[in-house]
């Protein structure tokens, strides 16, 4: 919640960056052998300290498990579901 519409979308191989998606912070995807990864890039110290994501089941698909890194970063994982 909170992403608003900011400068133009940066790509660059295998990434996408959304500079000023968010109030102090770019917004980045970038593609890796196990999927994508979404990270929030904070533009310095005075960046809001926390973030807030609405997460939602797609096509009655499967819940996403959510598991805290050793690091602080968040896992959110979706299992694939083939017809």
């Amino acid at each position: 919640d909170g992403a608003r519409a900011g400068g133009a979308a940066r790509v660059d191989g295998g990434q996408i960056v959304y500079p000023g998606a968010y109030p102090g912070a770019d917004l980045r995807y970038q593609l890796n052998g196990l999927g994508v990864q979404k990270a929030i890039d904070l533009a310095g110290p005075d960046s809001p300290v926390s973030y807030s994501f609405r997460l939602s089941v797609v096509d009655d698909g499967p819940l996403p498990t959510v598991q805290r890194r050793p690091d602080g970063s968040y896992a959110v994982n979706v299992a694939e579901v083939w017809p």
